[in-house]
């Protein structure tokens, strides 16, 4: 008889990103013992098949809580981290999970505009495309999230956005910039990923600053999977298992694509959405699997949606993350071809992209901070040459 999940080492599989992977082997000598790569090895090698590992450290983390929430209740905070020492936020009263503001400096500033003249750069050397930068909104650059005051002088996404729209450029600037209360709205209360209907929002925000009408979907059309309790990112690395997110969806976008090409090759509609999986309720039973990635396809370096019927015979570029996963068949619709690549995995550069595909007209920036911010994106505009 298979023991439950919990009783062995899947969950904490899950909980730390899989095994972590040790050379016991390289540390096996005199170094290794006086240094302490021998001791750390051996601890990690037993961690990794240590059984119910997943439920002591949840339990440990809610032993902890229960301090926390003491003072918290002292002093009305309103919001408090899910255990001491961690970076990840629990707000009671919304029952989310935010992550800890950064602190504004000089450095992320500088980086903003690197990026920023990059792309400037990057649509004068194209004179022929239009350029659109779309920056994703993420829970620490919230103006004014119930965490934000836990910061002196934090970051917030008005000051990156200043930047960006600083000078004139030949880029159209699309602010996904808006406040807490629609924030949490339309993002996962466990994950740091919209949910569809926050990113149908965006999707309509972008298609009107690109100059067409988005496609309609009603609230209606917008559906739970029954059953399916999502623990995302935030809830994982959190340490959190009380407040479980629902994951909707609508199948209102399959009907605009015709075919699908991962890494150059042919793939079916269940790897850009699998749908059907989901509909079925055959989905990934560990209560802390990526529904996200699962259903809304994992990344690639580069994703080629052929539109069927489209309004154009244009296509699109999109620079993207994960956060454009769950809506780039909406694009579809406009677009005879649209292309995604994630600069994390892509090793071309965009303006050579842009030079192989003469059908590109318009090129969209969509990311979070974390990977738009980054060396990756440097690379893919040739910053670093």
């Amino acid at each position: 008889m298979p023991l439950p999940k919990w009783l062995t080492t899947e969950d904490s599989r899950y909980l730390s990103g899989g095994v972590e992977k040790v050379d016991l082997a390289g540390s096996l000598s005199v170094e290794g013992f006086l240094d302490g790569r021998l001791q750390r090895a051996i601890e990690t090698t037993v961690g990794n098949f240590i059984p119910a590992k997943a439920e002591a450290l949840l339990g440990n983390a809610r032993l902890q809580r229960s301090a926390i929430c003491l003072s918290e209740r002292m002093f009305g905070w309103g919001v408090y981290p899910s255990y001491y020492g961690s970076s990840f936020l629990m707000v009671p009263d919304s029952q989310r999970l935010l992550s800890m503001p950064e602190k504004s400096n000089g450095e992320v500033f500088e980086l903003c505009d690197r990026i920023a003249t990059g792309i400037d750069d990057l649509a004068n050397m194209h004179p022929e495309q239009r350029f659109f930068v779309y920056f994703a909104m993420d829970s620490p650059y919230l103006n004014d999230s119930p965490a934000t005051r836990l910061v002196s002088d934090p970051l917030t996404y008005d000051q990156i956005e200043e930047v960006f729209k600083r000078d004139a450029r030949r880029y159209t600037w699309v602010s996904g910039d808006l406040p807490y209360d629609e924030y949490n709205a339309g993002w996962y209360k466990t994950d740091h990923h919209w949910t569809v209907e926050g990113a149908y929002e965006a999707y309509c925000h972008i298609s009107e600053a690109m100059g067409f009408a988005p496609v309609p979907i009603e609230a209606k059309d917008f559906q739970p999977y029954d059953g399916l309790l999502f623990y995302g990112t935030l809830a994982r690395r959190g340490l959190v298992d009380e407040w479980p997110d629902a994951v909707m969806d609508t199948g209102a976008a399959d009907k605009y694509v015709k075919s699908v090409f991962i890494d150059g090759e042919k793939a079916d509609l269940p790897s850009l959405h699998d749908r059907a999986t989901y509909l079925s309720g055959e989905w990934n039973q560990n209560r802390f699997a990526n529904h996200y990635s699962e259903l809304f396809h994992t990344d690639y370096a580069l994703i080629e949606i052929e539109g069927n019927e489209p309004e154009t015979n244009e296509s699109l570029l999109i620079v993207s993350d994960s956060y454009t996963n769950c809506m780039e068949a909406l694009f579809a619709a406009r677009y005879k071809h649209v292309y995604i690549i994630d600069s994390r995995f892509c090793e071309e550069s965009v303006s050579s992209f842009i030079d192989e595909h003469t059908d590109v007209a318009d090129v969209l920036f969509l990311m979070r901070e974390a990977e738009f911010l980054s060396e990756e994106t440097e690379k893919a505009l040739e910053l670093s040459r």
